[in-house]
């Protein structure tokens, strides 16, 4: 008989298991503290982080405080002041609710908490570690809550194992904060970390957060957008198509004052900008939506972030014709100045219909003799004309492209292309592709993806060797940047330093200043924008294992090899696949995409039917 196999964890386990679900990073728990403040009514909340908050997480505001009795309950599982009954599950006006998170952080941290409400003259300190309470007694401290969590998962080894660097955990944290703070511009927040301010935001409106958040630069860039109907009401703010960024991290959805993600509201979005914005972009926006609690569902995700509509379909409709209405009313499209003269001018000059004439002469050619004389042009009907140009112009004769390959080229090839050899025919094919023959067919290379490869080997190299010169700017210029921006701007001075910019920072303002740039940049290139794509898209890159130098290598060769390749002389490509075959890999670029392709010969005689004997 097979023995009894079931057992009841004990609280201990159950509790950290749960944790799991509530507690991922620092970020998580920072998420927990400052909505728990922000019910208790705060005005003021101060937030210290140590070690991107590894170390320590320090949250304190000014709010309603808690009782003796209230403190110690608050750490029991399923213990919340926000919900009686079942029915009050879909009327949740708060931002927590469910009375898992202090228990979760609790059983996976040490944590000290000091409260008292207004009325008391005595607060309470409680202290836990990861088995339970450790001690509760009485404090002098001031109105409000201060909750201080340490050494997170210091019982879970393996957890904090695989918590990441403190830069991609800082990039969480003030992740969870903007989304915070941008809910509540009524209430004044400051964010520390290692005793370096990163926020200090005041009370102010909605549009005024927005700016001390991401920076002066994005107000000039925001439409206001509103509409109000009998389902919901929507207001906030959409940025200009130019301002439209290639990766994510400023889309902000707002539902009954919490923050919330949603794929179905993101596509009305999309839909309001199409044939607006570039490919692969994305539009920047802040939009709240306010609806009867009783038809939004925020209980099927523990993160609260995920939420279900009941008018979905509706919801996506309001909001997609405001944002058009409000792209609308601020001249998006170019406009058309009716009060120029010269559109007056001409719309005013009467004009008439006449059929359309060729003037052709036959013998015309691009010689000295060639020139133009009164009395030459003979006038003919369009399908005269088309007969006299098939009798005197002369055929094109084809382009030959004779371009020898240098010697050991064909060895590189066998090398880099298995069992293939190089020909003596270098052709473009379609402003993209190069074609040359090998032993075994047509190669077919990718000129775009060429480059990218070419130039990320070059710029390794070039960096490591400490050779990149930079060149003064005659006119430096400044880019403004959001806080987060900013400061992952400074993180990677020394990589941009080696790369040949020249920066001067304001930590002030956040604002950055182009003194020198790389000076193989030329007037191809604008350092200030690449600049400003670098950081766009390290942020897609830096949570690959990757070292900063090989990161910025992958962006910088991409960006700058959308500038190269236009030149399709025989030469020129000819020098490309040298090139191209010198490289360590050239088979791909950086990310993997395939530069080369071969057609065999073999696959070229069977679409002819061609048998050898």
């Amino acid at each position: 008989m097979t023995p009894d196999c079931i057992v009841q964890l004990s609280d201990a386990v159950a509790s950290q298991i749960a944790a799991g679900e509530v507690v991922q990073r620092p970020a998580s728990v920072l998420k927990e503290l400052v909505e728990n403040a922000i019910d208790a009514r705060s005005t003021s909340i101060q937030i210290y982080l140590k070690d991107a908050g590894k170390t320590q997480i320090q949250v304190i505001d000014d709010g309603i405080g808690m009782s003796p009795a209230d403190a110690r309950r608050a750490f029991l599982r399923h213990a919340t002041s926000k919900i009686r009954d079942v029915h009050d599950l879909y009327a949740i006006h708060s931002l927590g609710f469910r009375g898992e998170a202090l228990a979760s952080i609790a059983s996976v941290s040490e944590v000290v908490l000091r409260t008292r409400r207004p009325e008391d003259e005595m607060g309470t300190e409680v202290r836990l570690a990861g088995d339970g309470p450790v001690s509760q007694e009485p404090v002098a401290c001031a109105a409000g809550s201060d909750f201080s969590i340490r050494n997170l998962f210091y019982n879970i080894p393996v957890r904090r194992k695989f918590l990441k660097s403190d830069a991609t955990e800082l990039g969480h944290c003030l992740t969870e904060f903007r989304r915070i703070a941008l809910t509540r511009p009524e209430t004044a927040f400051t964010l520390y970390h290692n005793k370096t301010e990163i926020f200090r935001l005041t009370a102010s409106n909605r549009l005024r957060r927005i700016v001390h958040i991401f920076g002066q630069a994005m107000q000039k860039q925001l439409i206001g957008i509103s509409a109000d109907t009998t389902l919901a009401r929507i207001s906030g703010y959409v940025a200009r198509p130019e301002y439209a960024r290639k990766s994510p991290g400023e889309q902000y959805f707002f539902a009954n004052g919490r923050y919330i993600r949603h794929s179905l509201l993101h596509k009305a979005v999309l839909q309001a900008f199409a044939q607006l914005i570039p490919p692969n972009s994305l539009p920047v926006y802040f939009i709240w939506i306010d609806v009867d609690p009783d038809t939004i569902d925020i209980n099927i995700h523990p993160t609260k972030v995920d939420v279900k509509f009941e008018n979905e379909q509706a919801v996506f409709q309001i909001l997609c014709a405001c944002i058009k209405e409000a792209l609308g009313k601020f001249n998006i499209l170019p406009p058309i100045d009716f009060e120029s003269e010269h559109i007056v001018d001409a719309a005013l000059r009467p004009v008439g219909v006449q059929l359309p004439e060729m003037g052709v002469r036959p013998r015309y050619t691009s010689g000295p003799a060639g020139g133009v004389h009164a009395g030459q042009n003979i006038t003919l009907p369009w399908g005269q004309l088309h007969a006299a140009f098939e009798q005197e112009a002369p055929a094109p004769e084809p382009l030959r492209t004779e371009a020898p390959l240098l010697p050991g080229m064909e060895a590189k090839i066998s090398e880099a292309v298995p069992e293939g050899a190089a020909g003596t025919n270098v052709i473009a094919c379609q402003g993209r592709f190069i074609v040359t023959s090998v032993r075994q067919g047509l190669m077919f290379v990718d000129r775009k993806r060429a480059y990218e490869r070419i130039l990320y080997e070059y710029y390794l190299n070039a960096w490591h060797a400490g050779s990149v010169s930079s060149q003064q700017c005659i006119f430096p210029e400044t880019l403004e940047l959001s806080v987060s921006d900013y400061e992952l701007c400074v993180s990677l001075k020394d990589h941009l330093s080696n790369m040949g910019y020249h920066l001067a920072f304001d930590d002030e303002t956040c604002e950055v200043k182009v003194l020198g740039q790389p000076a193989d940049f030329d007037g191809r290139c604008n350092a200030l924008r690449i600049l400003e794509s670098l950081l766009d898209e390290y942020r897609l890159l830096q949570d690959e294992v990757l070292e900063p130098r090989e990161c910025l290598a992958r962006i910088l060769a991409r960006l700058m090899a959308l500038s190269y390749g236009r030149d399709t002389s025989p030469v020129d490509l000819q020098h490309l696949v040298e090139e191209l075959l010198t490289c360590s890999t050239p088979n791909t670029t950086p990310s993997g995409q395939k530069i080369i392709h071969i057609l065999l010969s073999d696959d070229i005689e069977q679409w002819f039917n061609i048998s050898r004997t």
